[in-house]
């Protein structure tokens, strides 16, 4: 059984040895390779200019959420203020939204979270408060309640193409920071 075993193992050895001196290359062949000459024309050939695109704005650049603290509301002259109608008393958390840009058509609206069917999810509901523009140097100030982890609450503003943008107003579940999620 030894001996057999020693056989199997000394031919699958030349095998390997064999199979890795072969000489992989292709034969040479006698003709010569036709390559072709390049034209050459008597008016320049120029490649098409490359279109410039504009990187889509990340409002979050301009926007930020934070909680309305005193030393926060400090660092302003003015502010608007809005309590949200269905804020629940002993639950309300005080947040302030404020931009380094004008924001047109702001809104503080409800979003449909509801819905029974997954596609009407996040969507614009009612309208609870809304202004001409959130304007620099006068932040909105607003009493809410955060129901659950599911965000019912939300902004939307008109961009400079005057497209409708929506962020949802969320707490983050690691650290209980504000943040706005676009949907």
């Amino acid at each position: 059984m030894k001996r057999i075993i020693s056989i199997c193992l000394s031919a699958l050895l030349a095998a390997a040895l064999f199979a890795s001196c072969a000489d992989t290359t292709p034969p040479a062949t006698s003709s010569p390779e036709i390559t072709a000459t390049p034209k050459v024309t008597d008016t320049p050939q120029l490649s098409p200019t490359p279109q410039a695109t504009e990187a889509p704005v990340d409002y979050l650049d301009f926007l930020s959420i934070d909680f309305a603290t005193e030393e926060y509301l400090g660092k302003y002259e003015t502010y608007e203020q809005f309590t949200d109608p269905e804020a629940v008393e002993g639950s309300v958390e005080r947040v302030a939204l404020s931009t380094s840009t004008e924001l047109k058509d702001f809104k503080f609206i409800r979003i449909n979270t509801a819905a029974e069917n997954v596609d009407d999810w996040f969507v614009e509901g009612d309208v609870l408060h809304s202004l001409p523009a959130l304007s620099p140097g006068k932040p909105l100030v607003i009493e809410m309640t955060f129901f659950g982890e599911m965000p019912t609450r939300g902004i939307s503003f008109a961009d400079e193409s005057g497209a409708v943008r929506y962020y949802c107003i969320a707490m983050s579940g690691k650290d209980g920071s504000l943040i706005l999620v676009e949907f």
